[in-house]
C-alpha cells in the first residue's frame, strides 16, 4: 500500500528523531498536526 505525501513527509519527521536519539518539542508538535492534519485516522500499518 502506497503512502500519500503527508505519509512520506511523517515517515520522515520520525525516521528523523529515531536516528537522531532526540524528539524536540517543536519535532513533537510537527509529527502531531501532520498527523492529525487531514481529521483521519488510518488503520493501516507498514
Amino acid at each position: 500500500m502506497k503512502t500519500g505525501d503527508t505519509g512520506e513527509k511523517l515517515a520522515q519527521l520520525i525516521k528523523k528523531a529515531i536516528n537522531d536519539c532526540e524528539l524536540t518539542t517543536s519535532e513533537y508538535n510537527e509529527i502531531l498536526a501532520l498527523a492529525d492534519k487531514d481529521g483521519i485516522i488510518d488503520s493501516h500499518f507498514q
